[in-house]
């Protein structure tokens, strides 16, 4: 996937960075999971009962 931006169509930039936003979620929201099973196996208490919270990491 090393092609040049400059050989590519505008079609292919544009489902290239979809896979990448995509692939990054993805990412996010795996961290995410094993992040809250283990504050949940650690015995830490959950003080948001009555709403979602989302973590995110951003990456550089």
């Amino acid at each position: 996937m090393g092609r040049s931006l400059l050989k590519m169509s505008n079609e292919e930039i544009y489902e290239s960075s979809l896979r990448f936003i995509f692939k990054q979620l993805d990412i996010h929201v795996e961290v995410n999971k094993e992040a809250n099973k283990r504050s949940k196996t650690k015995g830490y208490k959950n003080n948001n009962t009555s709403k979602e919270e989302t973590k995110l990491k951003v990456l550089d």
